[in-house]
């Protein structure tokens, strides 16, 4: 087997792993695993993934620089962890989340494949996403999920459930809780997530054939809305109206205005409200060095044993809320160049601008949700930037020989 063969292969491994891993999860919970820990299953088997393929992305001095990065940036966290809240009971949990969408990119855009191999690529994870999207209609329009009995998946969790077992994120309460899809993510806002990425991936790219790159923007599409997710939604609405260079600027810059005329509607949903002042307060309180790792987020809330800090702070559900509070503002541009580094080869960004934009989209959701960048919402997103990556690169090559 070649190392191109190799690199495809891993590609499809790690899409496919970041649409199963939850199964995989419960799988070993009905075995008889009841730790926590059964949930570092999904992170492990990436990383475990992309230390076995090390020789295939591990190739050049760019990548081997943005690693040094990412060192110095880990240094700097245990440093903030140690001077401001060097009591904090569960910091690789925070740590972990920080670093992992620049680990997850940096790894994924390092990879190389030919036209061909693309092509490829993006027909089996089409041929998933279709699979996903089946199991999520089914699954929502019957509820055969209770039959997999998934009360002690979220028991490990911290999540309370219902009697069907299902967590409350299975409901939408502002539409009559009406039931969210959540196919075998068994999370809607990952699921959401993973759907919105899709869309910008087959909208900006042109992998398959006219035809068949319609039907997964439609799948992608109607995928986000039976989640309900928020997130999703303003994700998709950044990639077709925002980021979008087939409508005219001034075109671009009405619909970014559109959604303030609404802030009054929205403000009346509770969650919403609760996103709106999760970021809020972190602007209010925001400082050079931040408050220590720990300090806010959900994370904080859910491992934390002293909740003092994170009460007075009153950061929650918003990542880049959560890293202004926990790390600061200079640390917070730090990791927002590093991520935009992280999907970039050369100083010709024309190559990057489809990565960019998908990226972007997601970065901007993650204001106001947190689950935007953590493992199981992100992987599948970071290997499309990847490959969208590599076929803009390629493009642009084609283009320079003719």
């Amino acid at each position: 087997m070649t190392r191109s063969d190799k690199t495809e292969y891993i590609i499809i491994g790690s899409l496919f792993w970041g649409m199963a891993s939850s199964l995989v999860v419960l799988f070993f919970i009905k075995l008889g695993v009841s730790s926590p820990y059964v949930f570092a299953l999904k992170d492990g088997g990436v990383f475990f993934i992309a230390l076995l393929s090390i020789k295939l992305w591990l190739r050049d001095k760019v990548t081997i620089s943005k690693l040094y990065l990412i060192l110095l940036l880990l240094f700097t966290l245990i440093l903030n962890l140690v001077i401001l809240n060097p009591y904090y009971s569960a910091p690789l949990n925070n740590i972990r989340q920080i670093l992992s969408p620049i680990i997850l990119l940096v790894i994924f855009t390092a990879f190389t494949l030919s036209n061909d191999q693309l092509n490829r690529v993006s027909r089996q994870y089409s041929y998933g996403i279709i699979s996903l999207f089946i199991f999520g209609l089914l699954e929502s329009s019957t509820n055969v999920l209770v039959f997999f009995d998934l009360s002690e998946y979220f028991r490990l969790k911290g999540i309370p459930v219902n009697s069907f077992g299902f967590s409350y994120m299975f409901y939408e309460p502002a539409l009559g809780y009406s039931r969210r899809m959540v196919s075998a993510i068994f999370d809607p806002i990952s699921l959401g997530h993973i759907f919105a990425t899709t869309f910008a991936f087959y909208y900006y790219n042109d992998f398959l054939e006219k035809k068949f790159n319609r039907l997964m923007i439609f799948i992608s599409l109607a995928g986000v809305i039976l989640t309900m997710s928020k997130g999703a939604m303003l994700q998709v609405y950044i990639v077709l109206f925002v980021f979008n260079t087939r409508l005219h600027i001034s075109v671009r810059f009405v619909f970014i205005l559109i959604p303030l005329a609404f802030i009054d509607y929205f403000l009346q949903f509770k969650g919403i409200q609760i996103h709106l002042s999760g970021i809020m307060n972190a602007i209010d309180s925001a400082s050079f060095f931040g408050y220590g790792i720990g300090s806010s987020g959900n994370y904080a809330k859910m491992f934390g044993d002293d909740l003092i800090l994170y009460t007075k702070l009153g950061i929650s559900d918003t990542y880049l809320g959560a890293l202004l509070g926990q790390i600061g503002a200079f640390l917070t541009v730090c990791w927002m160049l590093l991520i935009f580094f992280a999907v970039t080869k050369s100083s010709d960004f024309k190559k990057y601008i489809v990565s960019a934009k998908i990226l972007f989209s997601i970065v901007f959701v993650s204001i106001l949700s947190e689950n935007t960048m953590n493992v199981t919402s992100f992987l599948i997103p970071a290997i499309l930037i990847g490959l969208s990556s590599s076929r803009s690169v390629l493009n642009l090559k084609s283009r320079r020989l003719l």
